[in-house]
């Protein structure tokens, strides 16, 4: 009788090795439901937002600002350079500094 029972459990884990692969697709396509969880959020709200018109033009968006950078390096540069306040309106410029 011990003997049967040892082969019906050999059998047992054989079967249950050889399922493995088909229980595991079996999981993954079964956890994928479209139950309300608590997770899931405002839906409603978030389509409010995301289809609401802006007042703003399309052209705010972008934040690729075109420019040549080492020119701009230079620019701050010279600004950096001057006597403090004379960026605010004064005629002094980087090749003539006010004295």
């Amino acid at each position: 009788m011990a003997l049967q029972a040892n082969r019906l459990l050999l059998a047992l884990a054989a079967a249950a090795a050889l399922a493995q692969p088909a229980l595991a697709q079996n999981y993954d396509y079964q956890s994928r439901s479209d139950g309300i969880s608590l997770s899931a959020g405002d839906a409603a709200a978030a389509n409010i937002a995301i289809q609401t018109p802006t007042p703003w033009p399309a052209y705010v968006n972008d934040t690729a600002i075109p420019g040549y950078g080492p020119h701009a390096v230079n620019t701050i540069g010279i600004f950096n350079t001057l006597p403090k306040g004379a960026g605010s309106g004064s005629t002094a410029t980087a090749a003539t500094p006010a004295q």
